[in-house]
């Protein structure tokens, strides 16, 4: 319920700021290669329109803004700006996930999910040059119908049989489990944290 594509860029985002922090206390090879990986898919061209959808990308990438990236948008009009968006997401995508470092990408709330970001997730599950990607999306189905866009998305996936679909119901947990769960997060005994569970369950109905 946000600006589309908003949260599939923030998560990428953070993608980026993660890499960049890690490099100043570990081994800085790997966003070095990540660096030349990006450069050599994506071209000048490329780089200006993904410093410009993810303005994070530019402190992995170490360049600076500069008139020609902050204007690109200017450019990049009409109807070829959709596949030319799936265009840059894909060839970043190729380029920073491998065997090595695989990408996960999690998005809970699907059924809120603008069309645009479910057409962008289409283009990247269905990338079959990506090999290291792993899309994991959750949904309430009670407030998924038939003429809801996620239903055709899902549809959609199924058909175009690219890649491969695992579908998990997730049930209410039961007493037990929230009890559990509350004990692991808190790291407290189940016995201290059965009261407080037992006020989770009842706001929650074992649905989280």
């Amino acid at each position: 319920r946000t600006e589309p594509l908003s949260v599939i860029i923030d998560a990428f985002a953070g993608y980026c700021d993660v890499v960049v922090e890690t490099s100043k206390t570990n081994d800085s090879n790997y966003i070095t290669k990540t660096r030349v990986a990006i450069q050599q898919a994506l071209g000048h061209e490329g780089i200006n329109a993904l410093t410009n959808i993810i303005p994070n990308t530019r402190r992995l990438l170490s360049t600076s803004s500069t008139e020609e990236s902050q204007n690109y948008r200017l450019r990049v009009g009409g109807e070829n700006a959709q596949h030319w968006v799936h265009f840059i997401f894909r060839a970043f995508m190729c380029a920073i996930a491998n065997t090595s470092h695989p990408i996960v990408l999690f998005l809970d709330n699907l059924q809120w999910a603008d069309v645009a970001s479910l057409d962008l997730i289409h283009a990247l599950c269905n990338d079959t040059d990506s090999k290291s990607f792993l899309f994991i999306g959750c949904y309430r189905d009670n407030e998924v119908d038939e003429r809801h866009p996620l239903s055709k998305f899902l549809d959609q996936m199924e058909k175009k049989k690219s890649a491969t679909i695992t579908k998990i119901a997730a049930t209410k947990m039961s007493k037990e489990a929230v009890n559990d769960m509350v004990s692991d997060v808190l790291r407290t005994p189940k016995y201290v944290t059965e009261p407080l569970a037992a006020i989770v369950d009842r706001k929650t109905n074992g649905s989280f």
